[in-house]
């Protein structure tokens, strides 16, 4: 057992930037030696989803695996930890029974010769001094002054003509922010677009007086956002008010909460990304960037988080619509709209039959059952992710009114034909369903069918020829599917495509007629691809124009050099080239990718002349030349 783990709590009110800090050192560059892990913890403690969260963040073998049992997590946890450099964030720890916090640092010890770094965000100095092993730190309060330099940074305050009489205004409002960074950025956000009656108004609102129970901090904090909150345009509000059906602390991919948005008609796609950056901007939502090796998503993937009491006002604002786990006030069960529930495993009730969104939470030690929304007949969103699915029910086919399905890891051999009954069906994942051997024949017939991830579905060796009517799809994942053939026979039909994944997908074949043919493709992964022998067969990348992120790494072709045509992807920001061995020089067009940001040429080891082809590329912001002999010259 180790003894060489150092446990520092961040503590503080709520809204300070607890979070905030532990992100810092997390992507810290002084931790570059070590594998980062983070933990949202929660309210709830439960020391066997903390440990399966850590396990599945150190291990690409058990990523999707729950083990049950504490002496289960114990020894995985002791082959992982040993002889490592481990960094471990806490973040949002509620648990103040002394024997419980024992028993987690007793989890964190098992590795021998490890060195462990633990970082716990929580609001409590009692709970904080608990767990430490060395002294806790205390996260003060901002001062008025640093909350109104906020604020003034947040509403572009310095480029306003009326800023003179706006001052002393603004600076009461941040007197108001109660030294929480995350009011004072909130309604910094807000205050950008007002007039200065609107102000005056902020400044004077009765929202700061309201009664609460809550303490000062929080209460200040909270009226703060909900200020924010109240002038939001309608569909927005109802946007942001539907991410509480995201548990808290939850990762939310941005794409699969936009494609939930245009399922339940709040916006259409291109509404739905100008309110995430509005989202955004007021703090309502943060971005989340893994360092994690083994973390469930690519990198391409664009990850959200929501702060917890910005969580507290979704939840207040859907009170009346959506039902939560451990809700149980609940006299008029029909009025609701949403449901997030925790059980999985028997049929739903049917007083929740007018539902429109079903999302289960931390089921995956339950088998789904066949009625566990079969009821719902009115449902647009069903998300399945945290469930075991043994077998779909053929009743799916039942609900009409479906448009999203998430039905991730099914452990059938065969899919239910009655999917294609969903004529109204625009997103489709079933990711990581190995068993599966094929698709419905008559898949085809979902013709509005937008996205479809068969991501990780390494059972599947033939892809229907149907897929060729899906004319209107725009994202298709493939990759991993190790044994799929033949795929060019439908590609070429698949005009729309702006996203392409094919990544280890070895029996795919000669697809470069196809790919040339899909002018709208923004986005190309054929990683682990190996067909290419000379530079012409490359020649078909100059037809793709509106690419902006392509990803040919690991192919280890005969290719000696690429061809001029790609100077034609102006728009490119994303190159990937490592493991191109062969490749010996860069086309003399490679200085015109001026979007270019980030360039991987890792591991091709004979490229020369690097310097002079990168000088053009005035955007470039990560550059990768690992095991390239050939580096930069000195000059």
């Amino acid at each position: 057992m180790t003894e060489d783990i150092t446990i520092l709590p961040i503590y503080g009110i709520g809204g300070l930037g607890k979070t905030t800090l532990a992100k810092m050192v997390y992507n810290s560059s002084q931790f570059n030696e070590y594998s980062p892990v983070w933990v949202y913890v929660s309210q709830t403690f439960d020391l066997i989803k903390i440990g399966n969260s850590i396990i599945s963040q150190l291990s690409e073998k058990d990523k999707e695996s729950g083990y049950t049992g504490k002496q289960m997590i114990h020894n995985s946890l002791e082959k992982l930890l040993a002889k490592k450099k481990i960094l471990i964030v806490l973040d949002d720890l509620w648990e103040d029974n002394i024997s419980q916090l024992e028993e987690l640092k007793d989890m964190l010890k098992v590795g021998e010769s490890s060195k462990v770094v633990v970082i716990a965000t929580t609001r409590s100095e009692g709970i904080a001094k608990k767990v430490s092993t060395i002294q806790p730190y205390k996260l003060a309060p901002l001062t008025d002054d640093m909350c109104w330099s906020i604020i003034k940074q947040k509403s572009a305050f310095e480029s306003r003509g009326d800023k003179e009489q706006l001052e002393e205004i603004g600076k009461v409002i941040a007197r108001k922010c109660a030294g929480v960074a995350l009011a004072a950025k909130s309604l910094g956000h807000t205050l950008q677009s007002m007039k200065s009656g609107q102000w005056e108004s902020v400044r004077d609102s009765n929202i700061w007086t309201a009664p609460s129970l809550e303490d000062t901090s929080s209460t200040q904090v909270l009226a703060s956002l909900k200020l924010s909150y109240s002038v939001l345009h309608p569909y927005l509000k109802l946007c942001f008010a539907y991410c509480a059906i995201f548990p808290k602390g939850h990762k939310i991919l941005k794409d699969d909460l936009v494609h939930q948005w245009v399922s339940l008609g709040f916006s259409s796609w291109e509404l739905g990304e100008r309110y995430i950056s509005q989202l955004l901007g007021l703090s309502f939502l943060d971005h989340f960037k893994s360092s994690s090796t083994f973390e469930l998503y690519d990198e391409d993937v664009i990850l959200l988080t929501m702060h917890d009491l910005v969580h507290d006002l979704a939840t207040s604002v859907m009170e009346d619509e959506i039902i939560f786990v451990g809700k149980f006030n609940i006299a008029e069960r029909s009025r609701y709209h949403y449901a997030l529930l925790d059980d999985c495993s028997k049929p739903l009730s049917s007083d929740l039959s007018k539902i429109r969104a079903l999302r289960f939470m931390g089921c995956e030690k339950y088998k789904l059952h066949d009625d566990a929304f079969s009821s719902a007949k009115s449902l647009r969103v069903l998300d399945l992710s945290e469930c075991t699915i043994h077998k779909l029910a053929y009743c799916i086919g039942d609900l009409k009114q479906l448009r999203y399905l998430s039905a991730p890891r099914v452990q059938d051999s065969e899919f239910p034909d009655s999917i294609t009954k969903l004529s109204k069906l625009v997103y489709l994942n079933l990711h990581g369903s190995r068993t599966i051997l094929a698709l419905p024949e008559s898949i085809g017939e979902i013709e509005g069918l937008l996205y479809l991830d068969l991501s990780s579905c390494s059972g599947i060796t033939k892809l229907p020829e149907s897929l060729r009517r899906l004319q209107q799809l725009e994202h298709l994942d493939l990759s991993n599917c190790k044994s799929v053939e033949g795929i060019s026979v439908f590609l070429k039909s698949l005009t729309q495509l702006e996203y392409l994944n094919l990544s280890r997908c070895p029996n795919i074949g000669d697809i470069r007629d196809a790919l040339g043919g899909l002018s709208k493709l923004q986005y190309l992964n054929l990683t682990h691809n190996s067909y290419l022998r000379r530079c012409e067969e490359a020649e078909f990348l100059g037809a793709l124009t509106k690419l902006e992120y392509l990803n040919l790494s690991s192919w280890h072709c005969e290719v000696k050099e690429l061809p001029e045509s790609l100077g034609r992807l102006t728009q490119l920001k994303y190159l990937e080239l490592s493991g191109w061995r062969n490749l010996k020089k860069l086309p003399r067009v490679f200085g015109s990718l001026k979007c270019l940001v980030h360039l991987d040429l890792s591991d091709c080891g004979m490229v020369d002349c690097v310097h002079e082809a990168l000088v053009g590329l005035t955007s470039l912001q990560y550059l990768n030349l690992k095991k390239n002999s050939h580096q930069f010259a000195a000059r």
